[in-house]
């Protein structure tokens, strides 16, 4: 899915994340996993990206995967923005990729010229 990068669309962003974990039949705890992760890496395109333009796209993909023995949910949150290194004055921020690390088995953050891409895998038990 494609929104534009703005707060309105955190809200809708969760509802489809919501719909689509329900009708893959993920459980509860992990629903509000990939809610907090997805919220967070889509909360970091709204604030970051897009800081020196227009907001510009945010996109989301998602989708269930054998890994080993077990499965995962996959998530792979993209933009198109700048990666804007974190400002040591913000006290108040900075915690959002360690609480995704912390959710995540796996969690990728990859910065080039064209944007940012964040792709993470919980486990499903």
């Amino acid at each position: 899915m494609v929104r534009t990068a703005t707060p309105d669309a955190l809200a809708g962003l969760r509802s489809v994340v919501s719909s689509w974990a329900r009708g893959v039949g993920l459980p509860a705890d992990v629903l509000v996993d990939l809610l907090l992760a997805v919220g967070e890496a889509a909360a970091n395109v709204v604030d970051h990206a897009y800081r020196s333009g227009p907001p510009g796209p945010l996109e989301v993909e998602l989708g269930v995967r054998r890994r080993g023995r077990g499965r995962v949910v996959a998530a792979r949150i993209v933009d198109r923005g700048r990666w804007r290194p974190s400002d040591v004055s913000e006290r108040d921020r900075g915690r959002g990729l360690p609480m995704i690390r912390a959710l995540a088995q796996y969690l990728d953050v990859v910065v080039n010229p064209t944007g940012t891409e964040v792709c993470l895998e919980l486990a499903i038990p």
